[in-house]
């Protein structure tokens, strides 16, 4: 048999993020600019979290264009 998944939450973008304004501070980018593209993408020296971080901008910065 097969595990059940469960149901994603409705609103699971509302909570998705812990510590608004983390990423542009871990980038040395201020809070009032856009995080360009190239800054996002994926280095072999970056943290587990910061890792995290730039995916779930990625996924943020695809879903507000639909």
């Amino acid at each position: 048999m097969a595990a059940k998944k469960k149901p994603a939450k409705k609103n699971w973008m509302k909570t998705a993020v812990k510590k608004p304004g983390a990423l542009h501070e871990d980038l040395g980018i201020p809070k009032d600019q856009k995080i360009p593209a190239s800054k996002l993408k994926i280095k072999p020296g970056d943290s587990a979290l910061l890792k995290k971080r730039k995916t779930l901008a990625k996924t943020f910065k695809k879903a507000r264009r639909k």
